[in-house]
């Protein structure tokens, strides 16, 4: 049973990644670390992003501490139509962004 198991278990990996399609790639963030945790598409067909960064640079603009909790809202395209750091001097890190039910 195992070894039928683990036969099965590559031919429906494989196959589910054969129907796989990429529509765009993008790296965002600065030159420090900077890490997503939640990801969301929104009603618009662009997406929200949320986690936390280090950086105050490239992409990142107004990190207040050590690092800020990091949103930002992407177009259908993967561009940024904006980008907020939230926080203080301290860490803070953001584990969950979800798309209000009004829109926002």
């Amino acid at each position: 049973m195992k070894l039928a198991m683990v036969i099965v278990i590559p031919l429906i990996v494989s196959f589910c990644l054969s129907q796989t399609t990429i529509e765009w790639q993008r790296s965002f963030g600065g030159s420090l670390e900077d890490k997503a945790y939640s990801i969301q598409k929104t009603n618009d067909g662009g997406y929200i992003v949320g986690g936390y960064t280090s950086s105050n640079d490239s992409d990142v603009v107004g990190n207040h501490g050590s690092s800020d909790f990091w949103a930002v809202k992407l177009n259908s395209l993967g561009e940024i139509v904006w980008a907020k750091c939230l926080g203080g001097t301290a860490s803070d890190v953001g584990y969950s962004i979800k798309q209000t039910m009004d829109g926002g």
